[in-house]
């Protein structure tokens, strides 16, 4: 993907416009889920539809990657399990793991401890970068580099 979107469930594919390497204007994106409509430096902005795997969809008005409407009630069962989920990574020292898909069914892990957590933004110091090159918002994710990433995207390790 040549322009970047910033949901998570949006990370597989993006067409439409671009603006210094962030989606911006129209366009749709996919992965978990589906969005097609306006884009602002990567975020969802202005009129657009996500359609979510489960068949649960809001259409309207979006602001800053968050709906401007009334949110659907499995809309506000996901920002529930969103709110636990960070707060379970988002601990100074505690070791989390992020899975990566290689091709289409290859699964790699990369281990890493949380150095900082700001809200939904980790800073993170890779422990274990996989058994395959990995890119964290393009820095390579080596042994002791400290990257930032989304906290939805990383679980406790077991």
């Amino acid at each position: 993907m040549s322009c970047r979107v910033l949901d998570p469930d949006l990370q597989t594919g993006y067409s439409g416009g671009c603006r210094d390497g962030f989606a911006d204007g129209i366009g749709e994106a996919w992965g978990l889920a589906r969005y097609q409509g306006e884009f602002r430096a990567g975020r969802k902005h202005g009129v657009g539809a996500k359609t979510w795997a489960d068949g649960d969809q809001y259409s309207g008005e979006w602001k800053d990657d968050e709906p401007v409407g009334a949110l659907t009630p499995r809309m506000l069962a996901r920002k529930h399990e969103e709110r636990v989920r960070i707060a379970a990574v988002s601990k100074p020292g505690q070791l989390v793991c992020r899975q990566v898909t290689i091709g289409s069914v290859t699964p790699d892990w990369l281990r890493a401890s949380v150095v900082e957590a700001n809200g939904p933004e980790l800073v993170l110091r890779i422990e274990h970068p996989g058994n395959f090159e990995h890119r964290i918002r393009g820095a390579v994710a080596s042994k002791g580099a400290q990257v930032r990433d989304q906290a939805m995207l990383w679980s406790p390790c077991k």
